[in-house]
């Protein structure tokens, strides 16, 4: 009987700890990202994947922002209602994002 319930008591207590743990990593908010390039993938061609683990009802797409040469006295808005802007250089790269799609810049 002793040995019943020592036995029991350590399958309850396991049970705890598989909860705890559970809940422990359904909290947890990290967005996830990959990047492959066209020299490294085996065909040439270009993979992003990423994967939003705060909010999964939003929806995520891929921007593309080209390079610019040379032109000088460019802003951009810094805030969503573009009160306040920053001057951007000359010349800046082309470069990739992944906002979410009910930004207001997206």
């Amino acid at each position: 009987m002793f040995k019943i319930r020592k036995l029991s008591n350590k399958i309850i207590v396991l049970l705890i700890c598989g909860l705890l743990i559970c809940s422990i990593q359904a909290c947890s908010a990290s967005c996830t990202a990959v990047y492959v390039g066209p020299d490294v993938s085996a065909d040439g061609s270009t993979i992003i994947a990423r994967c939003n683990d705060h909010q999964g009802v939003w929806g995520n797409h891929i921007t593309v922002t080209p390079r610019v040469e040379n032109k000088s006295s460019r802003l951009m808005a810094v805030c969503e209602d573009g009160s306040v802007k920053t001057e951007l250089p000359a010349t800046t790269y082309k470069y990739t994002a992944t906002p979410y799609m009910n930004s207001t810049k997206a």
